[in-house]
């Protein structure tokens, strides 16, 4: 089981983890491709919040005809520590197909930024192999 999506020339893949042109940390392949057992669905355990991380939305959602979930957390961001003043929103997007499902999480500084629409077209060029 495997997949391949498209994604912006100036990104750079470092093992799942992607950097933009920049070197920041801009998504991330959590976990990528997986396994639904029958009756799964995406996210279908509720969400913890912690101290450092709390759950904004979560939201059903199709793209490119496939059914899933987008949850939005505000997450104490990483460069902030030792301030814990700077915070970062994963979009973190569960893609179903089938018996599979496809997980990743892109990042944003600012809450539903035009960033979301090129994670969306990014997502849409989803293929499983």
């Amino acid at each position: 089981m495997s997949f391949s999506i498209e994604y912006p020339g100036e990104w750079q893949n470092n093992g799942g983890v992607f950097d933009d042109s920049n070197g920041n940390k801009i998504a991330e392949l959590l976990p990528g491709l997986v396994s639904l057992q029958p009756g799964q669905k995406c996210f279908d355990v509720a969400p913890k919040n912690s101290g450092l991380s709390q759950l904004i939305s979560q939201t059903d959602l199709s793209i490119a005809r496939r059914q899933g979930v987008l949850r939005v957390n505000k997450v104490i961001y990483e460069g902030g520590y030792p301030n814990w003043t700077d915070y970062w929103y994963p979009n973190t997007f569960c893609l179903m197909e089938g018996d599979k499902a496809f997980v990743m999480t892109f990042y944003e500084h600012e809450i539903e930024t035009e960033d979301r629409k090129l994670f969306i077209q990014i997502l849409a060029t989803l293929k499983f192999e």
